[in-house]
């Protein structure tokens, strides 16, 4: 979906595909849903969308209903734009406190991504651990395994939960000794438009 754009059931669906759809018989009809509209914006050059439903007794959304869905697009990109600004701040200011203790940070989102790394945890990279296309490599197959499961710990684990997270140790080069990557996941809520996603600082400490 593009910015301010608005589209509805009719737009994507055939009547014969509502009537069949497995999200609409299992999901939406149980709870009385029957009709839904998205209204597309943006967070700076993210695309997302708001969707919004009705029950069957309001009815389907028509075009008048759309020309005023239309108007919320701007708002939402303004406000998505700026809390996804906001939230940068302040993932930046955690990294640089741990970077003036000289302890290398990053943060990562719910999906693994890199979103932020601070000076000393910049000084660390080599080939053996790395960013790569925002991804945080290890050439250790074996950290890299562990590291793919914490990953997926933090996706799956509520935000109010605290998450348990062990050493994980990766071989950095052929003849040099195991390096503990003491990657404590602290959580922190990313404000704004992570959208009830969440950051989670690593802190790194690479004895060589």
């Amino acid at each position: 979906m593009m910015s301010g754009e608005i589209v509805t059931d009719h737009d994507v669906l055939t009547p014969e595909q509502i009537r069949s759809d497995p999200m609409y018989n299992e999901v939406l009809y149980p709870f009385g849903f029957q009709w839904f509209a998205g209204v597309g914006f943006w967070a700076e050059s993210a695309a997302w969308a708001l969707t919004l439903q009705r029950t069957g007794r309001v009815g389907s959304f028509e075009a008048r209903d759309k020309r005023l869905l239309a108007r919320l697009a701007p708002r939402l990109t303004e406000t998505a734009t700026l809390a996804t600004a906001v939230g940068r701040v302040a993932l930046t200011s955690m990294t640089n406190v741990l970077n003036q203790v000289q302890q290398p940070a990053l943060v990562l989102n719910r999906r693994g991504m890199v979103l932020s790394t601070n000076a000393a945890a910049d000084a660390g990279f080599d080939d053996d651990i790395r960013i790569s296309n925002r991804r945080l490599m290890v050439r250790d197959k074996s950290a890299l395994a562990k590291l793919d499961q914490l990953v997926d710990l933090i996706r799956s684990t509520p935000d109010s939960h605290a998450l348990p997270a062990a050493p994980i140790q990766s071989v950095r080069g052929r003849q040099q000794p195991a390096s503990d990557l003491h990657r404590e996941a602290r959580l922190h809520r990313r404000a704004g438009c992570e959208m009830s996603s969440r950051a989670n600082v690593w802190r790194a400490r690479v004895e060589l």
